[in-house]
This record gives structure tokens, sequence and C-alpha cells, in this order.
């Protein structure tokens, strides 16, 4: 493994394959589009695709997995892999084809990609009034599902007037372990509107839809 990069990776390889991503197709059946193909048999375009184990977020594929559709030119020492997630361990491995005949696998090679900032908004978020407090309600959530990354974070924004520009909506920050959150003060029989955002390392992410909720009329 040579070069690591947002994202993807540089493999090692001289008329070999690298892989990425698994496909839930087993060793000797007819892949997708493609009849007939089995794992020692070099694919339309595709260059020695071969039953080993590789994983995103997953352990213990075994020897019976077959792999999404990415090869390396027979004169390169070196192929590029692209669109994979942030955040996830990868299992590399490479070996020589020619025709039908296929060398034994190499060693394999783990690397992790870099984090990216959320490609999701954290989810449910909920909001319920506090009984005997008719001016604070209790604000919950869900971590996004694609997170990228520890999430270091969250920013709360909330308003009266949903059509105003986000920046001009009330902000509070939150801390990244908590997902729930008290907001005091509000003016009672009114209808408030809130969203919600992750933040990591690398930045933040998109906001979740906005959900209204009216504020209890108090005693009266």
């Amino acid at each position: 493994m040579s070069l690591r990069e947002a994202g993807g990776f540089v493999v090692g390889s001289s008329c070999y394959t690298a892989f990425s991503n698994l496909v839930g197709y087993s060793c000797y059946t007819a892949f997708s589009n493609l009849v007939g193909y089995s794992c020692y048999t070099a694919f339309s375009n595709l260059v020695g695709y071969s039953c080993y184990t590789a994983f995103s977020n997953l352990v213990g594929y075994s020897c019976k997995t077959a792999f999404s559709n990415l090869s390396a030119d027979t004169t390169a020492l070196s192929h590029t892999v692209t669109g994979l997630k942030p955040n996830t361990m990868y299992e590399f491995a490479v070996m020589v084809t020619k025709g039908r005949k296929s060398s034994t696998w190499s060693m394999t090679a783990h690397a992790t990609t870099y984090e990216a900032a959320p490609s999701s908004a954290p989810k449910d978020l909920t909001v319920i009034s506090r009984e005997g407090r008719p001016r604070a309600i209790l604000i919950s959530w869900q971590p996004p599902m694609e997170a990228n990354g520890r999430v270091m974070g969250y920013i709360l924004y909330y308003t009266l007037d949903k059509n105003m520009p986000i920046d001009d909506w009330v902000m509070e920050s939150i801390s990244g372990d908590r997902l729930t959150h008290q907001v005091m003060d509000l003016n009672l029989d009114t209808v408030y509107y809130f969203r919600i955002q992750a933040k990591n390392a690398k930045g933040v992410g998109p906001l979740s839809d906005p959900i209204h909720f009216r504020t209890n009329k108090g005693m009266g």
C-alpha cells in the first residue's frame, strides 16, 4: 500500500487485480449480467476476479465471495481504487492471471480511509414538552447513519419562522456524546421549528428536515 487518499487507495500491482466493496455473490456462481463466469475466469474487461476475503465494515467473509468490478492494467505497477467509504477499513489482495490460469493470492494488506464530514443528518429528531415546565422542551435524536468519523458535537437550530435563513435561527451547540437537549425560556402556546446537524473533525454534515412543535399554553 504505497499511497492513501481520502476515499481511495493506490495498490501496488503488476498484472494483478485489486478488489474492494463486497457483492453477495459466491464463487462459481453466475454474476449479474454475466452468465457462467466463475471465480477463476477473466471477465469482460475485468481481469482475474477470484475468491478471497475482502470486507467493508464486515468481518469474516470467507473465500466464497465475489468482488466489485475493479481491475488493474496488466502493465501497471499500481492501481487507484476510488469510490470507497470514508473512515472504513478495507482489505486488499492481488494475484497474477493469465487466461484461465491464476497464481496464489498475495498476502493481504489492510488500510482505513480517512474521515470525512458527515454525509447524512442526525435522524429521529423528536420534541416533547416537560411536565410542569411549560416554557421548556426536551429534544432527542439519533446519530447520523453516515457519520464518516467520530461525532464530536451537534448543532441545534430553532426559530419561529422556518423560512428564515439558517444563519438567523437560534443556535445551540451540544457535545457529541449527548442525544438529548433541553431548551428553556420559550414562549407559551407558540410554534417553533427545529433542525439539527452533526459535526466531526472534518466538518459539519447536512441539516435534518425541520420539525415543528407548539409549546404548552401554561396555567390559566
